[in-house]
């Protein structure tokens, strides 16, 4: 009659209280929507970050701003 009790407890799974055993996959972009935007705004903060830098560091700009008129003599 033990054997029957020590089956029985041995087939049934034991799990700890508040997990849950069922892996919980997403098959859809709808769990990762909110990392796929953070990534876009770093692109785009990226991208005006070099521009203004560009044009702020500029050769051009720098040089005919602060670049004395020529001598005519």
């Amino acid at each position: 009659m033990s054997t029957s009790t020590s089956s029985q407890t041995a087939q049934t799974p034991t799990t700890t209280p508040g997990t849950d055993p069922t892996p919980h996959t997403h098959t859809s972009l709808g769990a990762a929507w909110v990392p796929l935007l953070a990534l876009c705004l770093a692109f785009f903060v990226e991208m005006v970050d070099n521009t203004l830098l560009t044009i702020a560091l500029r050769p051009s700009a720098v040089t005919s701003a602060a670049a004395p008129p020529p001598c005519s003599g």
